[in-house]
């Protein structure tokens, strides 16, 4: 702690100087329970930021003052509540402050030396027009961030995001404040309180934006004392409920310490997480999670041991993803699934997408599922039809099987008993066990989406599966011996010869 404690030390910063003429027109609000990261965060913002006067940095307090306030004289303090709720100590810093405000984790580190100065220019430009000026500026972030929107690019520039900034770094107007109110602090358990508020200020008719001139680092080299508690999975479950029914009804304006009851609407959102069993999909890992966050708020993700770099690569979406290890040695599908549906039951989504870590749900999936999966009554489980990718990401396999198989992948948690619900024993390795557990009670269809399967992609691919299905589960007849894998002439699922057509998903 020594270097990053010295630097508010110095004699320019300390003591109780007046602001300047130029001062910045933002306080840094900083909610912190860790020392070590306290003084981190604030020697980082005092390096990109030289000027700031460190009398507007407040600090909400939730234990760290302690062992940080020594190396931080000048800093101000705030007592925060407890037990800790992250929208009511934010909302407690925002309150000692009188001008525009800067959020910032004690776990984010001001990289770009003028970083805050550029998020406050930025905040006061235009870029929907002036009929709709901007609500809120976030920085980019390196390292874990849940909106991937908010990963840095090249420029500098500004970028409109039209849905929801994630608030390891942001910057909200004075007028924003003002107008939409305080966080909701009904979000007494972990996230969704930042998705929630940006709703608040696209109601009130003001946009979101990104800044690339300024970056901040939350690749978590200092550990979140949150996230490591044993309850996060309940506590964010707990989030994400209360946000999918606001979602489903108006928002009335919001008072300090709560929000008013809302009146109903018709179509309430459901809450899907989707679900991955993985090992060393680094190749495709990025685009599955890609492609079904428009869909799914979490990915609960199940890794298998994997040695290569999948689970930094998972790790990047931040708080959309969270990796479950495997405690597990050797090959048992079943034994894995069923770990991970515990996870997933005690994290209680209304739906449950679950794939395989190397399928991609195409574009037009989510739009295509939603109405399915809001409808009042209706199925439970979902088939959804696999398309594979043969030796050309650009084209599938359409003949045999390759071109009419569905497979069960979506169903309804919301209503089950959880007891009910296992994957088989299979036999060996208890491969096939499917990705719907038994035990699900009601109807089944087929929905109309499909899964870009990258399985099979390349021949050597397949002939390795080939190989590995034969040595792990040798002579399986059902299976015909996986002949269909090596396009082997004859082979009864799929005869050949191969017919391949473009994908246009």
């Amino acid at each position: 702690m020594s270097e990053l404690a010295l630097r508010p030390m110095d004699a320019d910063l300390s003591g109780d100087a007046a602001p300047s003429a130029n001062a910045a027109p933002y306080d840094v609000v900083i909610l912190s329970a860790d020392p070590a990261n306290l003084v981190a965060c604030v020697a980082a913002v005092l390096r990109a930021e030289p000027d700031l006067d460190p009398s507007h940095i407040i600090v909400v307090d939730d234990g760290a003052r302690t062992g940080a306030e020594p190396h931080l004289p000048a800093v101000r303090w705030v007592d925060g509540a407890k037990p800790f709720i992250f929208a009511r100590n934010a909302n407690r810093g925002i309150a000692a402050s009188t001008r525009d405000v800067i959020l910032l984790n004690d776990d984010a580190l001001l990289q770009t030396i003028g970083g805050f100065a550029a998020l406050a220019r930025a905040a006061r430009s235009e870029i929907s027009g002036p009929s709709q000026p901007l609500g809120a500026v976030a920085s980019a972030v390196s390292g874990h961030v849940g909106n991937p929107r908010q990963r840095p690019l090249p420029g500098g520039g500004l970028r409109a995001e039209p849905r929801q900034l994630c608030f390891v770094c942001v910057y909200l107007p004075r007028e924003t404040l003002d107008a939409v109110g305080p966080l909701d602090e009904r979000f007494a358990g972990y996230g969704f309180e930042d998705d929630d508020y940006c709703d608040r200020i696209r109601a009130a008719g003001l946009s979101l934006a990104i800044s690339d001139a300024c970056i901040v680092d939350h690749s978590r080299r200092q550990a979140s004392s949150f996230r490591t508690r044993r309850d996060f999975a309940v506590l964010t479950a707990r989030n994400q409920r209360l946000y999918r029914d606001k979602q489903a009804r108006p928002t009335a304006p919001v008072e300090a310490g709560g929000a008013a009851d809302p009146a109903p609407r018709l179509m309430p959102q459901p809450d899907v997480l989707c679900a991955l069993r993985v090992r060393n999909e680094a190749a495709h890992i990025g685009e599955v999670i890609e492609s079904v966050l428009p869909l799914c708020r979490r990915v609960l993700l199940f890794d298998d041991h994997s040695d290569d770099a999948t689970i930094s690569i998972a790790a990047g979406f931040g708080d959309a993803v969270t990796v479950i290890p495997s405690p597990f040695e050797g090959l048992d599908e079943a034994r894995d699934k069923n770990h991970l549906l515990a996870a997933i039951t005690a994290a209680a989504p209304d739906w449950v997408l679950w794939i395989d870590g190397d399928e991609v749900l195409e574009r037009q999936g989510p739009a295509r599922l939603r109405p399915l999966l809001s409808a009042p009554r209706g199925p439970a489980v979902y088939s959804l039809q696999i398309a594979y990718v043969w030796d050309d990401p650009a084209q599938i396999r359409i003949d045999g099987l390759f071109g009419r198989f569905h497979r069960p992948s979506l169903f309804r948690l919301r209503g089950q008993d959880p007891r009910r619900l296992r994957f088989p024993r299979t036999g060996p390795g208890n491969l096939h066990c499917g990705n719907v557990p038994r035990g699900i009670i009601g109807a089944s269809a087929a929905a109309p989406v499909r899964l870009k399967h990258y399985g099979y992609l390349t021949a050597e691919q397949r002939q390795r599966k080939y190989e590995w299905y034969n040595r792990v589960d040798p002579g399986n007849r059902a299976e015909d011996e996986y002949r269909h894998l090596i396009a082997i002439p004859g082979a009864r699922h799929a005869p050949g010869p191969p017919v391949l057509v473009p994908w246009d998903g």
